[in-house]
């Protein structure tokens, strides 16, 4: 069945949308997040500051757009690999198996989730784009804490970890891991002399080892 108008009017918005975010994004690990204007973003998505206007209010708003589709991506890539009929440990284990795997296929993606923490460590530019990113965000650990949960009633997880702590310690450690490795690759390798991929493996390792029964 062909598109509507309206429908074709609205794929061709959103695909101009995801260019721009993809331009932003380019754009942001070159220069920085405060390196960045409105108007470089438009230049270089080859459109006017006028028509980026109508997709996004503020640098700020694309930033944090950028984020989100970053780890979107990341969400949407661990959840495909999940299978619920299986138990939460072995969950466990195949959602930071996808985790590693994704790192090694878009290692720069987590150089920007670092930019982004650093420009936005002390405090969020309004209220709407906090909540929007918080609530995003609660998503990713949601479904940590969830294998969790299964794994404790399962019998498979020690019942004195507390679900929700571990989920948020999770993420953290694996995503600060991450970002450091991935912004500091070549350097790291040089001086530590170990593979980015066997640390976040040997991480995986340990972190299972402190679930298990």
């Amino acid at each position: 069945m062909e598109l509507t108008w309206e429908e074709q009017l609205e794929q061709q918005r959103q695909a101009r949308r995801s260019e721009i975010i993809e331009t932003a994004r380019t754009l942001f690990l070159k220069m920085d997040l405060n390196g960045v204007s409105m108007k470089d973003i438009a230049a270089n998505s080859g459109i006017s500051r006028v028509t980026l206007y109508k997709y996004f209010k503020s640098i700020d708003e694309v930033a944090f757009e950028v984020q989100m589709q970053v780890l979107g991506s990341l969400f949407d890539y661990m959840a495909s690999v999940d299978d619920s009929t299986l138990d939460g440990l072995v969950r466990m284990r195949n959602h930071l198996d996808a985790w590693i795997d994704f790192y090694q296929k878009h290692t720069n993606y987590f150089c920007f989730v670092g930019l982004f923490d650093h420009y936005y460590r002390e405090r969020y530019p309004s209220e709407d784009l906090q909540n929007r990113y918080r609530n995003f965000f609660k998503k990713g650990r949601n479904i940590r804490r969830d294998m969790i949960e299964s794994g404790i009633q399962q019998g498979l997880i020690r019942p004195e970890v507390d679900a929700k702590d571990a989920a948020v310690t999770f993420t953290n450690i694996f995503l600060g891991l991450c970002v450091r490795l991935a912004s500091r690759e070549d350097i790291l390798k040089a001086e530590q002399s170990v593979d980015p991929a066997g640390q976040l493996k040997l991480t995986r390792d340990i972190l299972m080892q402190y679930l298990k029964k």
